[in-house]
């Protein structure tokens, strides 16, 4: 049925906006609500933030002179804000809430429906503080790492052999099979392509509507099915899961009322492990470009330099878009900045235009990753992949898992191998989430440095879960 599905004629693109329009006014989360008339408005933005997803709020305020102003998408009036204040201001969860403020569309794919992202108050912190039991470990940090290292090593054996690499494919492939091997997930060798297909549609094809989106979203459910049969197994005692290991904490995970996760819910928390670990594969493509550009930075990372490959993947996560923004909705009504956010309003901070904001960063629009030698950045000024506290916020609890593994991909390619990037993926795809040109990150020419050649390829050697 999935295939038949995929397979239907696509509409046409006015019928697709039709049946979106549709949607959002059926949908009660996505009903008008009033901001105030002071503040800065813009005409309908819809088309817009499509066409532009990452530069567009940016460019507006800009154009406007604020970091702030409200207009309105998909029949919604939404007010999109940019900068330190702003992101202090959405992450205060006194004010602010998720539930009801990300479009119902992006939850079926990306995030998934009853996520930790869309959750409030205590049912937020107990989610979260499962996460960070995992994820906070720097012994399960390293364990990844290590694994994703020895798989990128006998991944590599034999690029040189084989012409132009698919870096971005090969990379997806890596990193789904060390995530399901570090989260404790049987994976046969037969059912490795599927898996990451699965994974990587819930972030590469996340769009609001069109054939990609029902695509993602198809991939979602049987991503969650096989999710779901594995968390079951585990309860049933059919399948051992390491205590260490995050299937067995989202199998063991209880609510507030003492009773285990929904069978559901469990299946998306553990997409929510596996899926961001696989996306880490769109900030090495951003890495093998940055590469490309600046080639002094090459120079300087084979210098083994651990201070300047720290600053060099913090300022790829500053300088290059992967999510656009992050919504909420406020619980009350909020005076700020002189001016009135109604309750129920929906508000949308823009990562991006954050952490390109000339009032937080000199020369914003310039590659420069020594601008990190001198302090790590505050918490609401640099937000890749969120503000505030990861163990209160909504910020990402897998940031220092993130970093660690730009590290090795950044490490591997600036000092492992030589090669030349197709000509074609050195831009970016601005419309496109995320925003990579297709096809996507070829390597040219690969050749080994004399010390890589030397060393022997290392499967990964982590003992698999056992059925019983």
């Amino acid at each position: 049925m999935a295939m038949n599905l995929l397979q239907l004629r696509p509409p046409t693109p006015a019928m697709t906006l039709l049946l979106t329009l549709a949607e959002s006014l059926l949908d009660r989360t996505h009903a008008p609500v009033a901001i105030g008339r002071r503040l800065p408005t813009v005409p309908d933005s819809t088309l817009a933030l499509l066409r532009d997803p990452y530069r567009f709020v940016n460019r507006t305020c800009s154009r406007l002179g604020r970091d702030f102003f409200q207009s309105r998408i998909f029949l919604r009036r939404t007010l999109f804000l940019r900068g330190q204040d702003a992101a202090e201001l959405i992450y205060n969860g006194e004010l602010f809430q998720r539930a009801g403020a990300a479009p119902l569309r992006l939850q079926r794919t990306l995030f998934g429906r009853g996520g930790v992202q869309t959750l409030d108050g205590q049912a937020h912190r107990r989610r979260k503080a499962m996460f960070m039991s995992v994820l906070g470990s720097p012994q399960n940090v390293r364990a990844l790492n290590r694994l994703v290292g020895r798989e990128l090593a006998a991944t590599a054996q034999g690029w040189a052999e084989n012409g132009d690499v698919d870096f971005y494919g090969e990379l997806r492939t890596v990193l789904t099979r060390a995530v399901c091997d570090w989260a404790g997930l049987p994976l046969d060798e037969d059912e490795v392509a599927l898996r990451t297909e699965q994974l990587t549609a819930l972030f590469d094809q996340a769009r609001l509507f069109g054939p990609p989106h029902w695509r993602a979203w198809t991939m979602r459910k049987a991503a969650e099915r096989w999710c779901g049969q594995l968390v079951e197994s585990v309860r049933e005692e059919a399948l051992e899961a390491a205590e260490d290991s995050a299937l067995f904490a989202v199998s063991w995970q209880r609510e507030a009322d003492g009773g285990l996760l929904d069978a559901h819910d469990a299946a998306v928390e553990l997409l929510n492990f596996l899926r961001p670990v696989v996306a880490v594969s769109v900030y090495a493509v951003f890495i093998a470009i940055a590469l490309e550009r600046w080639p002094e930075c090459r120079e300087r990372l084979r210098e083994d330099d651990d201070l300047y490959l720290h600053a060099f993947v913090q300022e790829v996560r500053r300088f290059f878009p992967f999510f656009p923004m992050v919504a909420a909705r406020s619980r009350r009504s909020i005076d700020w900045k002189g001016f009135r956010i109604p309750s129920g309003a929906r508000v949308m901070l823009d990562l991006y235009a954050t952490n390109h904001d000339p009032k937080l960063w000199q020369a914003p629009d310039t590659f420069y990753p020594e601008r990190f030698f001198r302090q790590e950045p505050g918490a609401y000024s640099f937000v890749p992949q969120g503000g505030g506290d990861a163990h209160v916020h909504h910020r990402c609890p897998g940031e220092n898992l993130t970093l660690d593994l730009m590290k090795t991909v950044a490490s591997f390619l600036a000092r492992d191998v030589r090669y030349e990037l197709a000509k074609q993926d050195r831009r970016l795809d601005w419309q496109h989430l995320p925003p990579l040109s297709r096809p996507v990150c070829i390597l040219e020419d690969v050749q080994f440095t004399k010390a890589a050649a030397a060393l022997p390829a290392q499967a990964s050697g982590r003992q698999k879960p056992v059925a019983h």
